[in-house]
């Protein structure tokens, strides 16, 4: 599965593109450097709650307009697509690709 930060990092991307902000009023308005920067946009940075909301507010989009955890594809072998394909219910997809987001993210922290 692909990381939720690659994908923030992705998303970040594509919305600058999208937007009349630049990389530097971007950086500037979250008082971060150009290596800080970087690790964001390759998805190296781990987020947390806040610096999500204060990316989403740079971007003027909402912190679930970043995150977007439906876009995500799972491998198509794991358990979690499997599961997946054998639930009918948008909402608990949803709460399930999230799940497995933070178990990623409890995952990553621990190291």
């Amino acid at each position: 599965m692909t990381s939720l930060f690659i994908h923030i990092g992705k998303n970040i991307e594509l919305k600058l593109k999208e937007s009349q902000l630049s990389k530097t009023d971007f950086m500037t308005s979250l008082n971060i450097s150009n290596q800080t920067f970087e690790m964001l946009l390759s998805g190296k940075k781990a987020l947390n709650k806040s610096d999500i909301e204060n990316i989403a507010r740079a971007l003027s989009i909402s912190p679930d307009e970043l995150i977007d955890v439906t876009a995500f594809e799972p491998n198509e072998n794991s358990t979690l697509s499997k599961l997946l394909s054998k639930t009918k219910n948008e909402d608990t997809k949803e709460q399930l690709l999230f799940i497995d987001y933070l178990m990623d993210l409890t995952l990553q922290t621990s190291k």
